[in-house]
């Protein structure tokens, strides 16, 4: 379980995409440019994963732990505006 001062070092590491791209290798400049050429697809790489169900797993905890900062997110936010007596939408 994630709590407290984990969930703000995770929402940092989402944001700076961290989690949520984990399935796909991200290409370098240099082998993107020879993806521009590759028309048999060769230089696809994904990430492994032992099977389907561990893939699954950290794909669900991703956007769980994705949705958990976006709320985190909203309710900073809407405690700002609250302080600073701004109407709350």
């Amino acid at each position: 379980m994630v709590m407290g001062s984990d969930l703000r070092f995770l929402c940092d590491e989402i944001e700076a995409g961290e989690h949520t791209g984990f399935l796909f290798a991200v290409p370098s400049f240099f082998e993107g440019m020879a993806r521009v050429v590759d028309f048999g697809n060769s230089l696809s790489m994904y990430n492994y994963s032992p099977d389907a169900a561990i893939a699954d797993a950290r794909a669900m905890r991703a956007d769980w732990l994705a949705l958990g900062c976006d709320v985190r997110a909203a309710l900073a936010q809407l405690r700002e505006e609250a302080e600073a007596g701004r109407p709350v939408r």
